[in-house]
Formats: C-alpha cells, structure tokens, sequence
C-alpha cells in the first residue's frame, strides 16, 4: 500500500513538472488579478492603505460582479501578502486534462491537480494539510502549508506510512501592490476567514456556492 502512495504521488509530479502552459492573461481583466510587477508601480501617494484586513489564510470569494471568465466563481487563497503585493491559489477549480494534457488521478471524484491562476502557468504550488509543522512548508492557516517544491511532500511520503493530505496547483494569482485594494474597493472580491475544511472541500466546485452565505455585503 505504502508503494502504491509513493507512485501515486510521483505520477502526480510528474504531470505537473512537466507541465509548459502559455499565459492566459492577453489583457487586465476588469477585476482579475495579472501578473505582479508587469506594470509600473503606483506612486506612494497613490497606494491603498491595508483597510480591508487583507492578509494570508483568508479566502477572495469573486463577487458576482466579476465578469472575467478566468475568475467568475472563483474562491482564492491567498498564501501571501505584503509590501510586494499578493499571492493566491484558486481552490475550487480542478484542472482539467485539456490543461495537463494527460490523465490526472483521480480521488474522490476529482483530481488533486488545480488551475491555482492565470500567471506562471508552468510553474506548480503545493498545499499540505497537516496539525504539525512541516519543514520547508511555509505555513499559510491552521493545518494548511505551501511548499514551492514537489521535494517537501516527496520526503513525507516516503517517510510516513500515510501520506499527508495534499494538492498541487498550476500557476497562480497575484497582484501588485495596491492593486488588490483597488479591486476590493470596486467590489470585485470579498475578503472571509478561510478554514482548512473548505481549502480540501471534497466537492470543490461547489465551494464558491457555499461561502455566499457568509459573504457580510449586503449585495453579491
């Protein structure tokens, strides 16, 4: 059984380290987020205050004012924040095998491979759910961590007789400084606690539906 997790995990980085996706983002979309840094940065005088209690290990839950087709429905994690801008992971979204262009395994009705953005699309991200700490898994929740490489859960993986929970995500969402500020000013996103539950919902497509109700604006 202990073989079977190990190639079970392989075949998944394998899929994923393979991966040479072109960019979506042909332009800025009304509210989606483009690649950080791909235009000038704002003046001082011109950057948004953190108002909105942005921070990571809180959920964007697209507005439905968003009329972009990469972000309508889409819950975002946001893994980082700061003075460089910030860093998302779409959650509710499984890739496709148009998008890896093989047969993603399956697990519990879908694939542990998600479309995490339109930026850096060969590029992969993982999310571990663990109650202890991992090292080299930059804690982004409680018992959620990131790792930039396949190397931290392939450790695991073959030293635990049972693999942690995990997904891997191609490319990401990011946004510049302010920029993220600006587009909850517009209404394009809410900002909500994310929970570990809901970041490895087993019915992900259905996630965006579910956080409405604890969406606190009084229009969606």
């Amino acid at each position: 059984m202990r073989v079977n997790h190990i190639r079970y995990a392989a075949a998944i980085f394998s899929i994923t380290l393979t991966l040479a996706l072109s960019p979506v983002y042909a332009s800025l979309p009304p509210f989606g987020p483009i690649q950080p840094h791909s235009q000038p940065h704002s003046k001082p005088d011109q950057q948004h205050s953190n108002d909105f209690g942005i921070s990571k290990g809180k959920f964007l839950v697209a507005s439905k004012k968003m009329n972009d087709r990469n972000f309508s429905s889409t819950v975002i994690l946001l893994v980082d924040y700061g003075d460089n801008g910030a860093m998302g992971l779409i959650v509710n979204r499984p890739a496709q095998k148009k998008e890896t262009g093989t047969d993603i395994p399956a697990r519990d009705g879908h694939g542990p491979v998600f479309s995490g953005g339109p930026v850096a699309t060969n590029t992969h991200w993982v999310l571990i759910r663990s109650k202890e700490p991992i090292k080299g898994c930059t804690p982004v929740l409680e018992e959620v961590c990131m790792a930039e490489s396949s190397g931290v859960l392939d450790i695991l993986v073959m030293s635990q007789s049972k693999p942690p929970e995990f997904r891997v995500y191609i490319g990401y969402s990011g946004w510049m400084p302010g920029q993220l500020e600006r587009e909850l000013s517009r209404g394009g996103w809410h900002l909500i606690d994310a929970q570990a539950q809901e970041v490895f919902s087993g019915k992900p497509e259905e996630l965006w539906d579910g956080l409405l109700p604890r969406v606190t604006a009084p229009s969606i």
